[in-house]
């Protein structure tokens, strides 16, 4: 069965976010410890059984390409409903002060450890994912809330209503955000900007969605979080920053945190030029009412600066020798994400399909899988756990698949600005050691079909493609009575998928 558009899936195009206020739902505690009622307005998505609320604040004016895109993960998880509506509503404002100095600092007045804001305007949500009924399967209150199966459907389609030109479209004017709009931008927020952050249970599912969906991402911040069995390899183009505190202990997530760091510093050493990251391990002493998991939030969340350490190999294996090498440094999440612009077309990509986003059928029966990753597709879906490496080369017009176990249901989606389509297209082979094998070259032209097909994918106007070129499998039963497949041949696809 061909997979289902996912604007169709995710009814994009129709379900505009419900505006929602209320001043019951939200409980905090003052310093007396006494809980207190916060009045707070959100907006909604659903999806089957499951909402997706989000908090909206809009800082300056909306430049040409979009407004940037700061996306909050808050802590909490395994915890009681009122706890994380009251970790939710301290996000909601988490990163406020740092977006508001980073829209409104003229480029001239950033230091070296600042580099230039590339957005005149931005957008901060802050996320929290709730079953409708409060039980459930999945009911939002577990250590994986923001990264259940339905989290991240939600996740896909609030980004995908985000990069519509219009998201909110209530009659009442009041009930959508205030901003000064661009006549020139085309979409509500800039694809090419879109940042994740998330502390703790937040930390944990930046791991996750950072890997899962890496080709939505300009650049992931992590702070103390734990990232489980999390592979890195799709993070080829999208920088992450790691930080935590060197004495938070609890499910060991600062040694976790740095051979996270150590895994990536590996990657990066293979990928000359790929795997860009960061690792901030923070010196922290806690007072009595602290705890080492959070008391150096507020060096990560606002302009100031703090201890941390420089010699992170030697912290890990003595911590008491690790500490004798430190610096003073500008840690800040927003500052650090906003350094780094998504290429949509980057030259090099490696998918791991076994971090593509869980599906659970019985949520849904036409769940669709991730099949799309930049200009790599699948078109049959398959079980494989494999990993594709794949380059191309707009000189000599080429595309070089390098590694691979099971390419059969491989393609690669093809623009104007990628490769010329007056000239050939050449596709080489490459095993891991061996060298390159010239597999075919192949006439492409512009398929006004495939185009609509790429753009319902993932909404995005800048990962809209023009032709494909998809693999086939041969099969040859043997005298054994066991099946050999090998890849036979490529052709240029009509339309994308062949299931």
């Amino acid at each position: 069965m061909a997979p289902i558009d996912s604007r169709a899936f995710l009814n994009v195009d129709k379900d505009a976010p419900t505006w929602k206020h209320s001043d019951e739902v939200i409980i905090d505690r003052n310093e007396a410890g006494q809980n207190i009622v916060r009045a707070m307005t959100w907006y909604e998505l659903e999806y089957k059984d499951y909402i997706l609320k989000f908090t909206l604040s809009v800082f300056g004016s909306q430049p040409d390409a979009g407004f940037a895109l700061y996306i909050g993960l808050h802590g909490g998880g395994q915890a009681k409903d009122y706890e994380n509506n009251d970790d939710w509503h301290y996000w909601s404002t988490y990163h406020a002060s740092s977006i508001q100095s980073r829209v409104e600092r003229k480029p001239e007045m950033n230091d070296n450890e600042v580099k230039n804001s590339v957005q005149l305007g931005a957008v901060y949500v802050a996320l929290r994912f709730a079953n409708k009924t409060g039980t459930g399967k999945y009911d939002g209150n577990t250590w994986d809330t923001h990264f259940t199966p339905p989290a991240q459907v939600l996740m896909e389609k609030l980004v995908m209503r985000m990069l519509l030109k219009t998201p909110f479209t209530s009659e009442d004017a009041s009930k959508n955000p205030s901003y000064t709009p661009s006549s020139k931008a085309t979409s509500f927020v800039d694809s090419n900007q879109i940042y994740l952050l998330g502390f703790s249970a937040g930390g944990d599912a930046v791991y996750r969605l950072s890997t899962n969906l890496a080709d939505r991402f300009a650049a992931a911040h992590m702070s103390a979080g734990h990232p489980g069995d999390v592979q890195f390899d799709n993070l080829a183009n999208t920088p992450i920053c790691l930080q935590v505190g060197d004495e938070d202990s609890e499910y060991d997530r600062n040694t976790y945190t740095v051979d996270s760091a150590f895994t990536l510093d590996a990657l990066a050493l293979r990928h000359s030029g790929y795997y860009a990251h960061d690792c901030y391990v923070h010196v922290t002493t806690p007072k009595a009412n602290e705890r080492a998991h959070n008391s150096w939030s507020a060096v990560e969340s606002g302009l100031t600066r703090g201890p941390i350490l420089t010699d992170l190999h030697t912290w890990r294996l003595d911590p008491e020798r690790g500490q004798l090498s430190q610096r003073t440094m500008n840690t800040n999440a927003i500052d650090w994400v906003s350094q780094h612009v998504r290429n949509p077309l980057p030259r090099k990509v490696v998918w791991n399909l076994r971090t593509r986003p869980a599906r659970d059928t019985e949520v849904d029966a036409n769940w669709p899988s991730k099949r799309l990753f930049y200009w790599l597709y699948l078109h049959k879906d398959t079980d494989w756990s494999t990993t594709f490496e794949a380059t191309f080369d707009a000189a000599s017009n080429s595309f070089f698949l390098n590694r691979t176990d099971a390419p059969a249901e491989l393609g690669f989606l093809l623009s104007e600005a990628m490769v010329d389509f007056s000239r050939d297209v050449t596709v080489y082979l490459r095993g891991d050691g061996k060298k390159r094998q010239l597999f075919g070259t192949y006439k492409v032209g512009v398929n006004e079909e495939i185009k609509k097909q790429t753009l319902d994918a993932r909404g995005d106007d800048k990962l809209v493609y023009a032709a494909a070129i998809r693999f086939k499998k041969k099969t040859q039963k043997q005298a054994d009575g066991t099946t050999r497949e090998w890849v036979d041949e490529a052709e240029v696809a009509d339309t994308l998928f062949t299931d």
